[in-house]
């Protein structure tokens, strides 16, 4: 069996696909609590953590997760940040900075990151 880790989990989509294909989803991390009320109505089990993935620790994760079970590390750091219309692109390393700082300190066996095409031209969002 494979465990899961969704970060910047929104109203749960990514989780949803990962359940319907097996994985279990053993946390998600949003910050926004309308999504955290629309992730509870619909997805059942995983524990939820209404927090900044900036604010989450490995440790905490860690705790939530079972031992020896292979770990997918899953999520889309928020696109808007790459998007045309963003007016502060000094933020835009922010998101990715902590996904990879989690995919340092947890050491997944598998690692989802979605994102927008946009990401791959934006040496910004690689910079740290």
């Amino acid at each position: 069996m494979l465990q899961c880790v969704d970060l910047y989990a929104g109203a749960g989509g990514l989780s949803l696909g990962l359940i319907n294909a097996g994985v279990d989803v053993r946390v998600a991390v949003e910050l926004d609590k309308d999504c955290e009320r629309t992730y509870g109505a619909n997805i059942f089990g995983p524990t939820f953590i209404r927090s900044c993935v900036h604010d989450i620790s490995a440790k905490t994760i860690k705790k939530l997760l079972r031992p020896k079970l292979p770990l997918l590390l899953a999520g889309g750091p928020p696109c808007q940040l790459f998007s045309r219309l963003n007016k502060n692109p000094s933020q835009q390393s922010e998101g990715v900075r902590s996904y990879m700082r989690l995919v340092n300190d947890l050491n997944p066996d598998y690692v989802v990151f979605e994102n927008v095409p946009a990401i791959a031209k934006r040496k910004k969002a690689w910079d740290f």
